[in-house]
């Protein structure tokens, strides 16, 4: 649908009224809840009351939004940035940790100090005694996904493929190959075909593994391992040809753990602070585009961002 406003309004108030809450509810309150893109008639358009100051106005206030959303663009750039900066200060510090390695550690290929175990093929259900854990159950920190679940009946089959606390399953295709999960024992739950269980044979923790996984040395060697370009496949031999380095202390592994769990949840509340921000920024921009078109932008709102 093509707009063309008369002589006495500006294109580009038009447009940044229509981006308004104002316009939004009245074209929810016009057109009786339908969303837009199935709004039909110009009428219900034409319906909509504009509070429509002269032309000088209207200039005037497009330049103070201008001036006022660049300043929040700005702002939110920075925000990001430092967004970025967190999350990029952890995966630095676990990088080093695992390629300054100390004294007595060992670097091995993990078939050589541990089992690898293809998963239980079954139907899932929306009900059953065991939840069915799949490829898509894992987020990209490698984490359960706690929301839409699948069940399997219980069966001495699937008893052998029954997860303990602090399992390593690891995705062997599609979008999120080669993520790890460490697993929490939520509720009884068997792990589908397209993943792999990671046992170790030698006094190595599984958390230590799982931080590992999230190292830029781990995805490296994923990626040269994988096969298949449109869908990368990281199957059991591939998994196996993986290189490790770990402290051969189960006290040092330990510690290590502690120290990465300490900076992870650092770097998790300095993310939730700079998300916080960026909300908060987006709000301002509404607010302010709000008072722009309900006559309530006043020298002390101008002054808002500064």
């Amino acid at each position: 649908m093509k707009l063309s406003p008369s002589k006495e309004v500006s294109n580009v108030f038009l447009k940044l009224w229509m981006q308004s809450q104002s316009f939004q509810d009245s074209l929810k309150e016009y057109s009786q809840g339908a969303a837009i893109q199935n709004i039909a008639s110009v009428a219900i358009l034409k319906g909509i009351e504009i509070l429509l100051p002269p032309l000088s106005e209207q200039k005037r206030i497009v330049e103070i939004l201008d001036e006022a959303f660049a300043a929040i663009d700005k702002a939110k750039a920075n925000v990001e940035k430092n967004l970025q900066n967190a999350k990029e200060l952890f995966e630095s510090y676990l990088n080093n940790a695992f390629v300054i390695k100390g004294r007595d550690w060992e670097e091995k290929k993990l078939g050589d100090v541990a089992n690898i175990e293809y998963g239980f093929t079954d139907k899932a259900t929306a009900n059953g005694q065991y939840r069915y854990i799949r490829i898509t159950d894992i987020d990209k920190n490698g984490e359960l996904i706690l929301q839409d679940k699948v069940y399997i009946q219980q069966s001495k089959e699937a008893e052998c493929f029954l997860l303990k606390n602090n399992d390593l399953v690891m995705a062997r295709t599609g979008a999120t190959y080669a993520k790890v999960l460490l697993y929490k024992d939520y509720e009884p739950s068997v792990f589908a075909s397209y993943l792999i269980r990671i046992s170790f044979t030698e006094k190595i923790e599984n958390e230590l593994y799982w931080y590992f996984t999230k190292t830029k040395s781990y995805w490296q060697q994923a990626n040269n391992l994988s096969s298949g370009a449109a869908q990368p496949q990281f199957n059991g031999a591939a998994v196996k040809e993986v290189v490790f380095t770990y402290p051969k202390s189960t006290g040092e592994q330990k510690a290590l753990i502690a120290q990465f769990k300490r900076l992870s949840e650092e770097a998790r509340k300095l993310e939730l602070v700079y998300q916080k921000k960026l909300s908060g920024l987006e709000e301002l921009k509404k607010s302010i585009l709000q008072k722009a078109f309900t006559g309530e932008l006043t020298s002390a709102t101008e002054t808002l961002i500064a």
